[in-house]
C-alpha cells in the first residue's frame, strides 16, 4: 500500500507536514525559480475563524503551502496520525530566514503605524537573510482602497522576492486573494505580529515558553487585549481537541479500502469513468486513493467520479 504523502486534514484546514527546514528551501525554490508560493501558517484562532466563516476558510485553503502554526495543533495532530515534527511558526521562519546566508528581497505591507519600517531599518543589524527593498503601511482602510494600482505597482516595482502582509488575518487573506493575481511576487504570506517583532515593538517569548505551548501566556501578558481572542479560540477548540483524544483512545480495527470501476453509474454526458470506493478512508488507506488519483493524472485521462 503506497504511504500517503499530504496534505493532511485537521479541524477542517489542511496542513503539510514539512518541518522548518522544508519550508525554508520551498520558499527559496520559488524565489529563485519566480514561481508562485503563497503559504498560511493556520494556528487555534485560524481553525476557529475557518470554522465561522467561508469565505476566510476558502482564502486559506487557496495556498501552496500550510504550515502548522501553534502547538495545541501539533500536539493534536500527532495524536490523531499526522506527522508533524515541529512547529513552524512565521515568527520563527523569519527569525531563520534572517539569519541565513541566501539572501531574499523583502516587502512588508501593513501592520501598526511605523512598524513595516522600522522593521526594515533594522533587518541589516538581525543578519543577512532578509534585504528590505519597500515598505508600506496602508492604515485602517477598506480592501478596496488598500488594492489601487498605484499600491499593486509600488510592490511590483520593489522586485521583492517575498511579501509580507500584516492587515489582520481575515483583512489580510482577502486582501491576497484580490490582488494575487496582479502581484508579481513570488513568496507571499500574512504573518500578522511578525512584523512587530522584527520591528522590535513587540518583544516575542522566550523559547522555552513556544516550546511549551505557553507562547499565548506571553502575548497576553504584552498585550492584554488578547485576553478576549483567546478565551474564543479556547471555547471552540478545546472541545473539539478533547472529542478527537477521545477517539484516538478506542481507535477502529484495521482500515481497509478497495476502489473499482464502478459500470452500473455511467456518466451520460461525458466520458467519465466511475469509481466505487469500499471500506475506511483513513490516514493509512489514503495512499490507496492518492496512487489512483496520481495514475489517473499520469495517463492524462477522462475525469473520474467517486
Amino acid at each position: 500500500m503506497m504511504p500517503y504523502s499530504g496534505p493532511y486534514w485537521l479541524m477542517g484546514l489542511a496542513f503539510d507536514a514539512v518541518d522548518m527546514r522544508g519550508a525554508m528551501e520551498r520558499i527559496y525554490h520559488a524565489a529563485q525559480t519566480r514561481s508562485r508560493l503563497l503559504f498560511v501558517t493556520p494556528n487555534v484562532n485560524f481553525v476557529v475563524l475557518a470554522a465561522n466563516d467561508n469565505r476566510f476558510r476558502d482564502t486559506v485553503l487557496h495556498s501552496q503551502l500550510s504550515l502548522v502554526d501553534g502547538m495545541p495543533l501539533v500536539w493534536l495532530g500527532k495524536k490523531v496520525g499526522i506527522p508533524f515534527t515541529e512547529r513552524v511558526a512565521g515568527s520563527s521562519l523569519l527569525d531563520r530566514l534572517v539569519l541565513s546566508e541566501r539572501p531574499l528581497r523583502v516587502y512588508f505591507f501593513g501592520g501598526p503605524p511605523d512598524a513595516a519600517r522600522l522593521a526594515s531599518e533594522r533587518l541589516p543589524s538581525l543578519g543577512p537573510g532578509l534585504v528590505p527593498v519597500g515598505h508600506y503601511t496602508p492604515g485602517f482602510g477598506s480592501i478596496e482602497s488598500m488594492s489601487t494600482p498605484e499600491l499593486i505597482d509600488s510592490i511590483n516595482r520593489s522586485e521583492a522576492d517575498f511579501l509580507v502582509v500584516a492587515l489582520g488575518a481575515k483583512k489580510g487573506h482577502e486582501w491576497i486573494a484580490r490582488n494575487l493575481d496582479r502581484l508579481r511576487t513570488p513568496v507571499i504570506s500574512h504573518l500578522g505580529a511578525s512584523v512587530n517583532f522584527l520591528a522590535g515593538t513587540i518583544a516575542r517569548a522566550p523559547h522555552w515558553m513556544q516550546a511549551a505551548g505557553l507562547e499565548w501566556l506571553w502575548r497576553i501578558l504584552q498585550e492584554p487585549a488578547l485576553v478576549r481572542r483567546y478565551w474564543d479560540d479556547a471555547r471552540h477548540f478545546l472541545p473539539a481537541a478533547l472529542s478527537a483524544r477521545r477517539a484516538t483512545k478506542n481507535p477502529p480495527g484495521p482500515a481497509t479500502l478497495t476502489i473499482h470501476p464502478d459500470a452500473s453509474q455511467p456518466d451520460a454526458s461525458s466520458n467519465a469513468a466511475t469509481w466505487r470506493l469500499n471500506g475506511d478512508l483513513t490516514l493509512d488507506t489514503a495512499g490507496t486513493l492518492q496512487a489512483a488519483f496520481e495514475a489517473a493524472t499520469a495517463q492524462n485521462a477522462a475525469p473520474a467520479i467517486l
